[in-house]
């Protein structure tokens, strides 16, 4: 067993742990769970840390969960974010649990939509996750293609499938989402022929970047973004990570 392997079965280990409080994986560890690297790039997908997400009142529920199986917290991190986040170790991994909502370059709330599938956040918002970094790296445009190579577009949370339907929804709320979504498809866009991928693949996922287009370029949009989009990138559409997470 790899290195990486291992890691990837402490994660499972850790949410399976947690199925009580409602956790979720997202972030690289979710994607490694899932496979998607493995089927698209014949690679498997690296994992630093692990990073979940629970409901704002299961945050305690989850830290004595972990610490009974042997993990530990930063308690200081927890005091520094407002209980939005606490920083920890598992198995010589560094876990990060965030409560909902998240508050990273984009805000994103999930509510309901956190337990619609188990051990991951539904494709639909991993892929939210994603286009809402700004200072994206290779791994993060890795796990937009594989995810939009493996998930079919449909317009319900079928299992497997991508709910075009959640990123409408965040796209038409806020301009700033919007603009970040746009941004990301791009950078998916220009990198895909730099990645040895087998063509029929590259196909699949330019053709999902075309849907998620033209879906949320759909007219109706809140009068938040309406206004929103008159001021356009001349005001920055996104906040620093450590504006919402020390």
């Amino acid at each position: 067993m790899t290195q990486n392997d291992l890691h990837r079965s402490r994660a499972h280990e850790l949410v399976r742990t947690l199925v009580s409080c409602d956790a979720r994986l997202f972030g690289g560890a979710a994607f490694a769970v899932k496979g998607f690297w493995n089927e698209v790039f014949g690679i498997s997908r690296p994992i630093k840390d692990i990073d979940l997400v629970v409901a704002s009142g299961s945050l305690i529920k989850a830290m004595r969960a972990i610490r009974g199986s042997g993990g530990q917290f930063y308690l200081g991190s927890a005091l520094l974010n407002d209980g939005r986040l606490v920083k920890g170790i598992y198995e010589g991994l560094k876990i990060d649990i965030y409560t909902d909502p998240l508050y990273l370059n984009q805000y994103i709330e999930l509510g309901q939509r956190l337990t619609i599938v188990m051990e991951t956040l539904t494709p639909a918002d991993l892929l939210a996750t994603k286009f809402q970094i700004e200072h994206r790296t290779e791994k993060d445009v890795r796990d937009v293609i594989a995810l939009l190579a493996m998930c079919p577009i449909s317009h319900v949370d079928e299992p497997g499938s991508l709910n075009i339907e959640r990123i409408i929804q965040l796209c038409g709320e806020r301009w700033n989402f919007y603009y970040a979504c746009h941004r990301f498809m791009s950078d998916v866009t220009e990198c895909l022929n730099q990645f040895d991928i087998d063509p029929g693949v590259q196909k699949k996922v330019a053709d999902g970047v075309a849907a998620i287009t033209r879906f949320i370029n759909q007219p109706s949009k809140s009068w938040y973004w309406n206004l929103r989009s008159r001021i356009g990138p001349r005001l920055t559409w996104y906040f620093e990570i450590q504006d919402g997470y020390r």
